[in-house]
Protein backbone atom coordinates (compact mmCIF):
# COMPACT_ATOMS: atom_id res chain seq x y z
CA UNK A 1 0.00 0.00 0.00
CA UNK A 2 2.91 2.34 0.63
CA UNK A 3 3.96 1.89 -3.01
CA UNK A 4 0.41 2.50 -4.25
CA UNK A 5 0.10 5.62 -2.09
CA UNK A 6 3.37 7.17 -3.23
CA UNK A 7 3.36 5.81 -6.78
CA UNK A 8 -0.25 5.17 -7.87
CA UNK A 9 -0.95 3.35 -11.16
CA UNK A 10 -0.51 5.49 -14.25
CA UNK A 11 1.09 8.35 -12.29
CA UNK A 12 4.45 7.47 -13.84
CA UNK A 13 5.72 5.33 -16.72
CA UNK A 14 4.45 1.78 -16.19
CA UNK A 15 5.87 0.05 -19.29
CA UNK A 16 7.65 -3.17 -18.45
CA UNK A 17 11.34 -2.90 -19.10
CA UNK A 18 13.61 -5.44 -20.75
CA UNK A 19 15.85 -7.39 -18.35
CA UNK A 20 13.80 -6.10 -15.40
CA UNK A 21 12.01 -8.08 -12.69
CA UNK A 22 8.58 -7.09 -14.08
CA UNK A 23 8.14 -10.16 -16.30
CA UNK A 24 9.46 -12.48 -13.61
CA UNK A 25 7.12 -11.23 -10.87
CA UNK A 26 4.16 -11.39 -13.25
CA UNK A 27 4.95 -15.05 -13.98
CA UNK A 28 5.32 -15.80 -10.26
CA UNK A 29 1.96 -14.17 -9.47
CA UNK A 30 0.23 -16.03 -12.30
CA UNK A 31 1.76 -19.36 -11.25
CA UNK A 32 0.72 -18.88 -7.62
CA UNK A 33 -2.82 -17.84 -8.62
CA UNK A 34 -3.14 -20.99 -10.74
CA UNK A 35 -1.87 -23.06 -7.81
CA UNK A 36 -4.49 -21.48 -5.53
CA UNK A 37 -7.21 -22.41 -8.05
CA UNK A 38 -5.95 -26.01 -8.21
CA UNK A 39 -5.87 -26.22 -4.41
CA UNK A 40 -9.48 -25.05 -4.15
CA UNK A 41 -10.54 -27.58 -6.77
CA UNK A 42 -8.67 -30.28 -4.84
CA UNK A 43 -11.33 -30.77 -2.18
CA UNK A 44 -10.90 -27.15 -1.07
CA UNK A 45 -7.31 -27.60 0.13
CA UNK A 46 -7.11 -24.34 2.11
CA UNK A 47 -3.70 -25.16 3.58
CA UNK A 48 -2.07 -25.31 0.15
CA UNK A 49 -4.04 -22.28 -1.02
CA UNK A 50 -2.83 -20.19 1.94
CA UNK A 51 0.74 -21.33 1.25
CA UNK A 52 0.45 -20.06 -2.32
CA UNK A 53 -1.02 -16.75 -1.12
CA UNK A 54 1.96 -16.42 1.19
CA UNK A 55 4.22 -17.07 -1.80
CA UNK A 56 2.56 -14.18 -3.64
CA UNK A 57 3.12 -11.83 -0.70
CA UNK A 58 6.76 -12.91 -0.35
CA UNK A 59 7.44 -12.56 -4.07
CA UNK A 60 5.86 -9.09 -4.29
CA UNK A 61 7.72 -7.85 -1.21
CA UNK A 62 10.99 -9.08 -2.72
CA UNK A 63 10.09 -7.43 -6.04
CA UNK A 64 9.46 -4.05 -4.40
CA UNK A 65 12.81 -4.21 -2.59
CA UNK A 66 14.93 -5.39 -5.51
CA UNK A 67 13.30 -3.56 -8.42
CA UNK A 68 14.58 -0.06 -9.20
CA UNK A 69 11.16 0.89 -10.60
CA UNK A 70 8.44 -1.46 -9.26
CA UNK A 71 5.24 -1.23 -11.29
CA UNK A 72 2.19 -0.28 -9.24
CA UNK A 73 -0.36 -2.22 -11.39
CA UNK A 74 1.53 -5.47 -10.76
CA UNK A 75 1.57 -4.85 -7.03
CA UNK A 76 -2.08 -3.79 -7.02
CA UNK A 77 -3.11 -6.89 -8.97
CA UNK A 78 -1.44 -9.17 -6.43
CA UNK A 79 -2.77 -7.25 -3.42
CA UNK A 80 -6.36 -7.24 -4.66
CA UNK A 81 -6.21 -10.96 -5.39
CA UNK A 82 -4.87 -11.78 -1.92
CA UNK A 83 -7.54 -9.52 -0.40
CA UNK A 84 -10.28 -11.29 -2.37
CA UNK A 85 -9.11 -14.78 -1.37
CA UNK A 86 -8.76 -13.86 2.32
CA UNK A 87 -12.39 -12.76 2.28
CA UNK A 88 -13.50 -15.97 0.53
CA UNK A 89 -11.64 -18.10 3.09
CA UNK A 90 -13.27 -16.19 5.94
CA UNK A 91 -9.97 -14.94 7.29
CA UNK A 92 -11.57 -11.50 7.38
CA UNK A 93 -15.16 -10.36 7.08
CA UNK A 94 -14.02 -7.04 5.64
CA UNK A 95 -13.97 -7.22 1.87
CA UNK A 96 -11.68 -4.21 1.83
CA UNK A 97 -9.33 -5.14 4.67
CA UNK A 98 -6.40 -3.87 2.60
CA UNK A 99 -8.25 -0.76 1.46
CA UNK A 100 -7.90 -1.54 -2.23
CA UNK A 101 -11.48 -1.83 -3.47
CA UNK A 102 -13.12 0.73 -5.73
CA UNK A 103 -16.50 0.88 -3.96
CA UNK A 104 -17.74 3.02 -1.07
CA UNK A 105 -15.47 1.23 1.39
CA UNK A 106 -12.57 1.80 -0.96
CA UNK A 107 -13.33 5.52 -1.09
CA UNK A 108 -13.43 5.67 2.71
CA UNK A 109 -10.12 3.85 2.82
CA UNK A 110 -8.62 6.30 0.34
CA UNK A 111 -9.78 9.20 2.51
CA UNK A 112 -8.28 7.55 5.59
CA UNK A 113 -5.09 6.96 3.64
CA UNK A 114 -4.85 10.65 2.73
CA UNK A 115 -5.49 11.70 6.34
CA UNK A 116 -2.84 9.34 7.74
CA UNK A 117 -0.34 10.34 5.05
CA UNK A 118 -0.90 14.03 5.84
CA UNK A 119 -0.62 13.30 9.56
CA UNK A 120 2.62 11.34 9.10
CA UNK A 121 4.02 14.19 6.99
CA UNK A 122 3.12 16.75 9.66
CA UNK A 123 4.80 14.63 12.33
CA UNK A 124 7.92 14.35 10.13
CA UNK A 125 8.14 18.14 9.91
CA UNK A 126 7.57 18.48 13.65
CA UNK A 127 10.32 15.94 14.42
CA UNK A 128 12.74 17.65 12.04
CA UNK A 129 12.11 21.03 13.68
CA UNK A 130 12.47 19.50 17.16
CA UNK A 131 15.75 17.82 16.19
CA UNK A 132 17.09 21.08 14.75
CA UNK A 133 16.18 22.96 17.96
CA UNK A 134 17.23 20.01 20.17
CA UNK A 135 13.78 20.10 21.77
CA UNK A 136 13.74 16.88 23.79
CA UNK A 137 10.17 17.42 25.00
CA UNK A 138 8.75 17.54 21.47
CA UNK A 139 10.87 14.57 20.38
CA UNK A 140 9.58 12.55 23.32
CA UNK A 141 5.99 13.50 22.45
CA UNK A 142 6.54 12.40 18.84
CA UNK A 143 7.87 9.05 20.05
CA UNK A 144 4.95 8.58 22.45
CA UNK A 145 2.53 9.38 19.64
CA UNK A 146 4.18 6.71 17.47
CA UNK A 147 4.61 4.05 20.17
CA UNK A 148 1.43 4.54 22.21
CA UNK A 149 -1.39 6.64 20.74
CA UNK A 150 -1.16 5.37 17.15
CA UNK A 151 -0.48 1.81 18.29
CA UNK A 152 -3.75 1.83 20.26
CA UNK A 153 -5.46 2.85 17.01
CA UNK A 154 -3.79 0.03 15.09
CA UNK A 155 -1.52 2.32 13.08
CA UNK A 156 2.18 1.55 12.70
CA UNK A 157 4.36 4.61 12.15
CA UNK A 158 7.89 3.74 11.09
CA UNK A 159 10.61 6.39 10.99
CA UNK A 160 13.19 5.90 8.25
CA UNK A 161 16.85 6.90 8.30
CA UNK A 162 16.25 9.77 5.86
CA UNK A 163 13.75 11.38 8.26
CA UNK A 164 10.62 10.31 6.40
CA UNK A 165 7.88 8.09 7.85
CA UNK A 166 5.64 5.36 6.49
CA UNK A 167 2.43 4.05 8.01
CA UNK A 168 0.37 0.88 7.82
CA UNK A 169 -2.80 -0.44 9.45
CA UNK A 170 -2.18 -3.47 11.64
CA UNK A 171 -3.72 -5.48 14.46
CA UNK A 172 -3.43 -3.31 17.61
CA UNK A 173 -2.84 -6.31 19.89
CA UNK A 174 -0.01 -7.69 17.75
CA UNK A 175 1.43 -4.20 17.30
CA UNK A 176 1.41 -3.55 21.06
CA UNK A 177 3.09 -6.89 21.66
CA UNK A 178 5.82 -5.99 19.17
CA UNK A 179 6.34 -2.52 20.67
CA UNK A 180 6.55 -3.96 24.20
CA UNK A 181 9.03 -6.56 22.99
CA UNK A 182 11.22 -3.85 21.46
CA UNK A 183 11.04 -1.77 24.65
CA UNK A 184 12.01 -4.80 26.74
CA UNK A 185 14.93 -5.49 24.40
CA UNK A 186 16.13 -1.88 24.72
CA UNK A 187 15.95 -2.14 28.51
CA UNK A 188 17.99 -5.34 28.44
CA UNK A 189 20.58 -3.71 26.19
CA UNK A 190 20.72 -0.65 28.47
CA UNK A 191 21.22 -2.87 31.53
CA UNK A 192 23.95 -4.83 29.76
CA UNK A 193 25.67 -1.60 28.74
CA UNK A 194 25.49 -0.30 32.32
CA UNK A 195 26.83 -3.58 33.69
CA UNK A 196 29.79 -3.46 31.32
CA UNK A 197 30.51 0.12 32.39
CA UNK A 198 30.47 -0.99 36.03
CA UNK A 199 32.77 -3.92 35.25
CA UNK A 200 35.23 -1.49 33.65
CA UNK A 201 35.03 0.85 36.65
CA UNK A 202 35.64 -2.04 39.07
CA UNK A 203 38.69 -3.13 37.07
CA UNK A 204 40.04 0.43 36.94
CA UNK A 205 39.45 1.06 40.65
CA UNK A 206 41.04 -2.28 41.55
CA UNK A 207 44.20 -1.32 39.67
CA UNK A 208 44.12 2.15 41.22
CA UNK A 209 43.77 0.74 44.74
CA UNK A 210 46.65 -1.68 44.15
CA UNK A 211 48.83 1.15 42.86
CA UNK A 212 48.21 3.55 45.74
CA UNK A 213 48.37 0.83 48.41
CA UNK A 214 51.78 -0.12 47.07
CA UNK A 215 52.77 3.56 46.92
CA UNK A 216 52.18 3.95 50.68
CA UNK A 217 55.26 1.82 51.40
CA UNK A 218 58.25 3.86 52.64
CA UNK A 219 60.80 4.05 49.77
CA UNK A 220 63.52 2.81 52.13
CA UNK A 221 61.51 -0.40 52.66
CA UNK A 222 60.27 -0.76 49.08
CA UNK A 223 63.03 -3.09 47.81
CA UNK A 224 63.76 -4.88 51.10
CA UNK A 225 63.00 -8.34 49.77
CA UNK A 226 65.27 -10.70 51.75
CA UNK A 227 64.48 -13.60 49.45
CA UNK A 228 66.08 -11.62 46.61
CA UNK A 229 68.60 -9.21 48.18
CA UNK A 230 71.10 -9.45 51.06
CA UNK A 231 72.01 -5.84 51.85
CA UNK A 232 70.89 -2.29 51.03
CA UNK A 233 72.24 1.25 51.19
CA UNK A 234 70.70 4.09 53.23
CA UNK A 235 68.27 4.96 50.39
CA UNK A 236 66.99 1.39 50.30
CA UNK A 237 68.73 0.37 47.07
CA UNK A 238 70.14 -3.20 47.09
CA UNK A 239 73.93 -3.73 47.31
CA UNK A 240 74.12 -7.53 47.25
CA UNK A 241 71.95 -10.47 46.31
CA UNK A 242 70.57 -12.90 48.90
CA UNK A 243 73.52 -15.27 48.34
CA UNK A 244 75.98 -12.49 49.27
CA UNK A 245 77.23 -11.80 45.75
CA UNK A 246 77.57 -8.18 44.69
CA UNK A 247 74.66 -6.87 42.68
CA UNK A 248 75.39 -6.45 38.95
CA UNK A 249 75.30 -3.12 37.15
CA UNK A 250 72.29 -4.25 35.14
CA UNK A 251 70.38 -5.30 38.26
CA UNK A 252 71.39 -2.07 40.00
CA UNK A 253 70.11 -0.03 37.06
CA UNK A 254 66.78 -1.88 37.12
CA UNK A 255 66.48 -1.37 40.89
CA UNK A 256 67.13 2.37 40.52
CA UNK A 257 64.45 2.57 37.83
CA UNK A 258 61.90 0.79 40.05
CA UNK A 259 62.84 2.98 43.01
CA UNK A 260 62.46 6.23 41.04
CA UNK A 261 58.97 5.24 39.93
CA UNK A 262 58.01 4.23 43.46
CA UNK A 263 59.32 7.47 44.97
CA UNK A 264 57.23 9.42 42.45
CA UNK A 265 54.08 7.44 43.33
CA UNK A 266 54.82 7.67 47.06
CA UNK A 267 55.19 11.45 46.87
CA UNK A 268 51.93 11.71 44.93
CA UNK A 269 49.87 9.50 47.23
CA UNK A 270 51.13 11.39 50.28
CA UNK A 271 50.17 14.66 48.61
CA UNK A 272 46.66 13.27 48.03
CA UNK A 273 46.22 12.36 51.68
CA UNK A 274 48.15 9.16 52.16
CA UNK A 275 46.23 6.41 53.97
CA UNK A 276 43.02 8.48 54.02
CA UNK A 277 43.10 8.80 50.25
CA UNK A 278 43.67 5.06 49.80
CA UNK A 279 40.67 4.37 52.04
CA UNK A 280 38.58 6.67 49.83
CA UNK A 281 39.63 4.74 46.72
CA UNK A 282 38.80 1.47 48.48
CA UNK A 283 35.33 2.76 49.37
CA UNK A 284 34.72 3.81 45.75
CA UNK A 285 35.76 0.33 44.62
CA UNK A 286 33.36 -1.29 47.11
CA UNK A 287 30.52 0.97 45.93
CA UNK A 288 31.11 0.07 42.28
CA UNK A 289 31.36 -3.62 43.18
CA UNK A 290 28.05 -3.46 45.04
CA UNK A 291 26.37 -1.75 42.07
CA UNK A 292 27.79 -4.42 39.76
CA UNK A 293 26.55 -7.21 42.03
CA UNK A 294 23.05 -5.69 42.06
CA UNK A 295 23.06 -5.25 38.28
CA UNK A 296 24.20 -8.85 37.78
CA UNK A 297 21.54 -10.14 40.17
CA UNK A 298 18.82 -8.20 38.32
CA UNK A 299 19.97 -9.62 34.98
CA UNK A 300 20.00 -13.15 36.39
CA UNK A 301 16.46 -12.74 37.78
CA UNK A 302 15.23 -11.42 34.43
CA UNK A 303 16.83 -14.34 32.57
CA UNK A 304 15.25 -16.82 34.98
Amino acid sequence: KELLRTRPPYSIRQKWEEESLDFSINDQIATAMAAVHEAICDNFNTSEAMTQLDNIVTAVNSYMVKSENPKAPLVQQAAQYVQKMLTIFGVTDNADVLGLSSGAQGEESKTLSKVLTAFASFREQLRSAAQADKNKTLLRMCDELRDETMVDLGVRLEDKADGSSVWSLEDPVALKREIESKKAQKKREARLKERRKLETKVQEKTKELQRWTKALVDPVEFLRDESKYGSWDEAGLPLTFADGSEISKKARKQAVKEMDKHVKDHTEVEARGGQTYVQTVEKELNDFQEQLNNATASSDEESA
